[in-house]
């Protein structure tokens, strides 16, 4: 998928208004000025910034709930930001390192996303309140971050994790004592990479 055609399925597919297409403009303006100064993404994904970054994490808003987000390791806003713009939901972007926690902080001021809140901490450090969904993008192997997240998830909690082409390798390692239903869900940016979609996922003897 190029920049062009992400363009077309966000409007086309995924429905996404034009004040919604012009304000994740700007959020991609954000993060290019915002590249002179650190390495928020890699440079070889600019060219196709609207496909690699924006419709990929778009996508998952159509597998989601209705109601909160919680986005661990945001980084450059990834996906957090964007399911903001798109959902308007109340969102959490969790991220300890301090540069970018001043940039997310500046651009959701910039963007006018009330309903956004950064927490500049480890996920481990944050005060545990029950989420609808919860995302996380290359931040740590399955097992590890289901341990983090947990406190922040109830029985209607869907985590949202894409994984790429390491989604079935990473779920096949995932111990017995992790239950929950798990589902994957090839991307529309890359049909090799997969979205794990999880539901009622709790460890075993646990309520």
């Amino acid at each position: 998928m190029n920049d062009t055609e992400a363009r077309a399925w966000l409007v086309e597919v995924a429905t996404v208004s034009r004040e919604t297409i012009e304000q994740l403009a700007m959020y991609e303006a954000c993060v290019r000025a915002e590249q002179k100064h650190q390495n928020l993404v890699s440079d070889s994904t600019l060219p196709t910034f609207w496909s690699r970054h924006i419709v990929d994490s778009v996508q998952l808003v159509r597998l989601a709930n209705r109601g909160s987000w919680l986005d661990i390791g945001s980084g450059a806003g990834l996906p957090g930001i964007i399911t903001a713009i798109v959902t308007g939901a109340a969102t959490i972007l969790v991220e300890p390192r301090a540069r970018r926690v001043d940039f997310l902080r500046r651009t959701v001021e910039r963007l006018g996303l009330a309903h956004v809140t950064v927490a500049a901490s480890t996920i481990e450090q944050l005060p545990a309140t029950p989420v609808q969904n919860i995302t996380a993008r290359a931040v740590a192997a399955l097992p590890v971050l289901i341990e983090m997240a947990l406190p922040f998830a109830d029985a209607n909690t869907v985590w949202l994790l894409p994984k790429g082409k390491s989604a079935k390798s990473e779920l096949a390692s995932l111990p017995r004592a992790w239950q929950g239903g798990w589902t994957t869900h090839a991307s529309v940016t890359d049909p090799e990479s997969l979205i794990l979609v999880g539901r009622h996922v709790k460890l075993k003897g646990k309520r």
